[in-house]
């Protein structure tokens, strides 16, 4: 009967210690709840370094090697495009053009809020249907990935980061 006496004490004694004072940390209010994330994640094989906090886009049809990239580093506040063909002997994919621009303050915002609304998004973004044509949109936040993929184009929040991701550094046919 005394170990529980014991215990009581020693728990009363480390609630009063400094320790208790310490401020619990607590997400900020304005994060969302991640939703469907992706792990493990298969992610691109660019031979570029991909941001730790943005978005990855690509588009690209069944038959043809040629892919188009946007991506948009949130943290650096860069947007790029990247035309890449996939070398399908060698089992790589080289860069045919890459184009990278700052995204005004705005846009950067407004980007932002696109992609807080993805990560609450509890089911698949939708998509435009298309035949011959795929889209992959990968959101990236340190370690955490969602992505959203699928036949055609992207709709919703997908298909507005796309039309700002266009504005920013051009259209392009992949190669």
């Amino acid at each position: 009967m005394r170990l529980p006496k014991i215990t009581a004490s020693l728990a009363a004694l480390l609630l009063s210690s400094p320790f208790a004072a310490l401020p619990v940390q607590a997400a900020p209010a304005d994060t969302p709840a991640k939703q469907r994330l992706c792990k493990p994640c298969r992610m691109p094989s660019l031979p570029i370094a991909l941001p730790r906090h943005g978005m990855v886009l690509a588009a690209g049809s069944f038959l043809s090697t040629g892919s188009l990239w946007y991506m948009v580093d949130l943290e650096r506040g860069e947007a790029s495009r990247i035309l890449a063909r996939d070398d399908r002997t060698a089992h790589k994919t080289d860069i045919v053009e890459h184009t990278t621009r700052p995204i005004p303050p705005d846009d950067l915002a407004t980007l932002r809020r696109i992609a807080d609304g993805i990560w609450a998004s509890t089911g698949p973004l939708p998509t435009v249907m298309a035949t011959d044509a795929a889209w992959d949109l990968w959101q990236l936040d340190g370690d955490d990935v969602r992505r959203d993929f699928g036949p055609g184009d992207p709709d919703g929040l997908g298909k507005e980061a796309k039309q700002i991701m266009q504005r920013l550094v051009g259209v392009a046919a992949p190669a």
